[in-house]
């Protein structure tokens, strides 16, 4: 019977963990035929493609609804407005692609691995689409990016390779 309960709470726990099952996910409000205002702030910078600067960021609000969840947010590289941090909140206007799910059974799934991560959806826009709030939303990421910030420019200060920082 340990076991039984065992193997129980895991399953419960695991299925409690799952995102995109929550009521007030911003999946379930997803409008791919047309543009959707969307609220967010910046969780993470992400390495950056050769077409777009990428961020993870939380979901606040889908046209003005209060929604929770994580997005992969891609910006034309070319139209950044000045350069994003975590924390930063904005107010954007696109349309938001639910993550593909590949048909060749071999190859490397991205849509599969970004769900894994909680993240089912990508916004891909330029510079015309972002709105900043000037709102910072301070959370335990936004302090860890600044003393990671800090830690680089010291390291820098010391001529440290740019290569040896990445």
């Amino acid at each position: 019977t340990i076991l039984f309960n065992s193997l129980i709470c895991g399953m419960i726990g695991y299925s409690l963990h799952i995102e995109e099952q929550l009521p007030d996910n911003y999946s379930h409000f997803i409008e791919v035929s047309h543009l959707q205002d969307v609220q967010l702030s910046i969780s993470e910078v992400i390495k950056s493609s050769a077409k777009y600067d990428r961020f993870v960021a939380n979901v606040r609000k889908i046209d003005k609804r209060e929604v929770t969840g994580k997005l992969l947010l891609n910006i034309k590289r070319d139209s950044i407005i000045s350069k994003l941090e975590v924390g930063d909140v904005l107010n954007i206007r696109a349309r938001l692609f639910k993550n593909k799910q590949l048909s060749h059974d071999f190859q490397f799934d991205y849509g599969k691995y970004l769900s894994r991560k909680n993240i089912y959806a990508q916004v891909f826009c330029n510079k015309n689409a972002i709105e900043p709030t000037g709102e910072i939303q301070k959370s335990l990421p936004f302090y860890a990016s600044k003393i990671r910030s800090k830690i680089l420019k010291n390291l820098r200060a010391q001529n440290f390779n740019e290569r040896e920082l990445q």
